[in-house]
């Protein structure tokens, strides 16, 4: 499809990346002293990440973290990366598990 002497902007391109996505909505809770937020992963969102590198729902868990993405596109974004993949976060989470 061509598009005519016409700018998208980051919001109209990130609309139409999403404009057929299944949408799920869930409250948000407080952590600690409220300095974090928590809320659910749809479990089918998950199942199919395991899927695609043919692991356990379990094991992808234990493998893999989230990972947020978010600016000025009007939303946030997750994907999973591999924990091994950053070193500094395997560090941190070994401090934290040590306390």
């Amino acid at each position: 499809m061509a598009v005519k002497n016409s700018t998208l902007t980051k919001r109209d391109i990130i609309a139409k990346i999403v404009e057929d996505a299944y949408v799920k909505s869930y409250r948000m809770r407080m952590v600690g002293a409220g300095s974090s937020l928590e809320a659910t992963i749809p479990r089918v969102v998950v199942e199919r990440e395991a899927r695609k590198f043919k692991l356990s729902v379990e094991e992808f868990v234990k493998l893999f973290q989230v990972e947020y993405l978010f600016n000025d596109f009007g939303g946030a974004f997750l994907r999973f990366k591999r924990q091994d993949e950053d070193k500094e976060t395997l560090k941190a989470q070994k401090e934290i598990g040590e306390r």
